[in-house]
C-alpha cells in the first residue's frame, strides 16, 4: 500500500483533533454511544463540465450582459471612449 502524502497525513490528524472536539462537547459519559441519521435525495440536473469552450462561452454571455445593462449610463460611454481612444 503506498504511503499518504503529507496534506493527506495532515488532513487526517485535524479531522482525528475535530472528531475528538465534537465528541467532547456532545457526549456527556464516556462511553456513551453516538446516534445520527441522513436523509438524502437525488435531483436530476443539466450539469456541464468547464471545459474550455465553455468556460469562453460563460465569459462572453456574462460580459455582453453587463454591457447591455450598462450601455446606456453615460459614464460607461465616457470609460468606454477612454479605453478606445488608449488602444
Amino acid at each position: 500500500m503506498p504511503s499518504k502524502s503529507p496534506s493527506v497525513s495532515i488532513l487526517d490528524e485535524i479531522n482525528q483533533v475535530v472528531v475528538k472536539a465534537g465528541h467532547s462537547l456532545v457526549t456527556t459519559k464516556k462511553d456513551q454511544v453516538l446516534r445520527g441519521s441522513c436523509y438524502s435525495f437525488v435531483v436530476e440536473k443539466d450539469v456541464h463540465y468547464p471545459t474550455d469552450t465553455n468556460l469562453l462561452f460563460d465569459v462572453a454571455r456574462k460580459m455582453v450582459k453587463r454591457l447591455w445593462r450598462n450601455i446606456s449610463e453615460p459614464r460607461f460611454i465616457a470609460r468606454l471612449r477612454e479605453a478606445i481612444f488608449l488602444c
